[in-house]
């Protein structure tokens, strides 16, 4: 994560571990299979769209992680255009 967001490895980088956090973190790896690269996000977008929607419901906060940083802007704005044609924005 640190060397995606760029940070000074040397400098900038702090590591806590889980003694410091009052509630542990999870883990949920999600994958699809597929030829058509265009069905294989869509497929995976309303995949974790329904996973974050689970969870936040559940009074959970939720931080997904994409591939790229060009990525990680689009799917922020697609979640929120689910929501808001779910009607389940905040």
């Amino acid at each position: 994560v640190a060397v995606f967001l760029r940070v000074n490895v040397d400098r900038d980088l702090f590591y806590f571990d889980s003694s410091y956090r009052p509630v542990p973190l999870e883990t949920c790896f999600m994958g699809v299979m597929g030829t058509n690269p265009n069905k294989v996000k869509a497929s995976m977008t309303e995949i974790t769209y329904q996973k974050v929607l689970s969870r936040v419901r559940q009074g959970h906060q939720v931080m997904v992680f994409v591939h790229s940083r060009k990525d990680t802007a689009k799917t922020a704005r697609t979640l929120l255009e689910m929501a808001e044609q779910e009607g389940t924005a905040g």
